[in-house]
Formats: structure tokens, C-alpha cells, sequence
């Protein structure tokens, strides 16, 4: 049986997108020098908020991560060293991997208007829904397509033997999907107790599962999440 209160977080994430915001802190002068300005931001923070990791979703951990970013004279964030933490791990180094990845600026300029390397400080804020603010369905969560078919080749004979040999014979499998249904992460939301069996599940969960889409009430693709579980269970909603 699933806890009750698990219970009711994992409805609330396969309801709710996880909200992220990026603020930067820079200076910039009307005449002489300016600071590196964020470019494009909305697309490129929406990108680091697709890959909320994992294991931050499992441990429900959310916070503000401060990082002291270097940017290269073409605008790429080239370093990140945190400074202020948000107390997860998962966060911080999603944080800093996300920047390097997908952050882009405006390079800061000297007082010859020339590009120039620079270093600024830059704040990500991780927030997981509120269940008791969230409707219930502000918008269509993403669904399993040809769901029989990918868990058998999943869950198949030597998994059933693995799984068995360890006592629990259960497990959750949590899964981060783009705006396209496609999974980008998988995490544990209640591991099975073997961690090699469980990270080949993953991998074999990333590789076959398929999902429609998350889609808004406008009908716009959104980022989404969906449990896995074995055996098959569902999630009942509370009386």
C-alpha cells in the first residue's frame, strides 16, 4: 500500500507543472562598460526547468540555488561554483549543469564596446506545486501510449526473477517528460531494494515508454511527470 500522504503528492505532481524561476543580479552603466545581460531568458530557464532532477521530485526538495557563473566573450556561461546553497544536492548540481548547458547572454562590453569575459552572480529558485492550491485538473496530464507493450519488454522474465529475489516485489519508478512525451528522467519514487535492477529498469523505461503529451487547457505541450509502478497500481483518490 502507498502511504497516504505519498499518495496525494504524487497526484499533485501528475496534475501540477513544477515552477522554476531564474533571476540574475547585474549592473549596467547608460554610458561606458556594461554587465552581461541574460538572453532569451524564458527559453532557456524553461529548458533547465524540464530537468528538475529526479531525485529532488522523490525527496519532494525545492529551494534557491546562488551560483557565481563565468561568461565567455560569445555569452556561454564557461563556469559555476555555487554559492549559496539551496540544501539539495540534486538541486545545486542541476542548478550549475543546467547554466552550462543552456544559459545564454549578452557578453559584458569595456568601455571600447569589446566583449569581454566576466563573472556575476545568478539565482535559480526550485518550487514544487502546492497541493492544496492546485485544482483538479488545471490541465491534461500526459498518458502511457501502447502502455502493455512497453512494460513487457520493461518488466520482463528476468526482471520478474530479480524483483522476486529481493522480498519486496514492488517498486515506483519515476519518470520527468519532455513537452513532446518523451521521458528525460527517471528517479525512484520506492525502490526496489537491488540499486542494479532499478538503474536498469531506468534505462529501460527511458528507452521504451511513450506518453501523449502534457498539454495546458489551451491545448500548449507542457514538461510533465508520471509514476511507474509494479505491479500495476493505481492512484485512488481520497474520500
Amino acid at each position: 500500500m502507498i502511504h497516504k500522504n505519498f499518495r496525494k503528492y504524487l497526484a499533485a505532481m501528475m496534475v501540477a507543472p513544477i515552477a522554476m524561476s531564474a533571476v540574475s543580479s547585474w549592473a549596467q552603466e547608460a554610458d561606458g562598460p556594461r554587465g552581461a545581460t541574460p538572453r532569451d531568458i524564458q527559453v532557456w530557464a524553461g529548458k533547465i526547468q524540464q530537468e528538475y532532477p529526479s531525485a529532488a521530485l522523490r525527496n519532494a526538495e525545492e529551494g534557491t540555488v546562488v551560483m557565481s557563473i563565468g561568461i565567455g566573450t560569445e555569452g556561454r556561461v564557461t563556469s559555476c561554483q555555487i554559492e549559496q546553497t539551496s540544501g539539495s544536492q540534486a538541486l545545486d548540481n542541476a542548478a550549475c549543469s543546467g547554466m552550462l548547458r543552456h544559459a545564454q547572454y549578452d557578453p559584458a562590453r569595456n568601455e571600447n564596446g569589446d566583449t569581454i569575459a566576466t563573472t556575476m552572480k545568478q539565482s535559480i529558485r526550485y518550487v514544487l506545486p502546492d497541493a492544496s492550491s492546485i485544482s483538479p485538473r488545471p490541465y491534461d496530464r500526459a498518458e502511457p501510449i501502447d502502455e502493455e507493450a512497453w512494460r513487457e519488454k520493461v518488466f520482463d522474465s528476468e526482471f520478474v526473477a530479480a524483483i522476486g529475489k529481493v522480498g519486496r516485489g514492488r517498486a515506483i519508478y519515476m519518470l520527468t517528460l519532455d513537452e513532446n512525451g518523451k521521458p528525460t528522467g527517471c528517479g525512484m519514487a520506492y525502490p526496489s531494494g537491488d540499486v542494479a535492477l532499478d538503474r536498469k529498469t531506468c534505462a529501460g523505461l527511458l528507452e521504451h515508454a511513450r506518453f501523449t503529451p502534457a498539454a495546458l487547457l489551451s491545448g500548449e505541450a507542457v514538461p510533465g511527470i508520471y509514476p511507474v509502478f509494479y505491479p500495476v497500481q493505481t492512484l485512488e483518490p481520497e474520500g
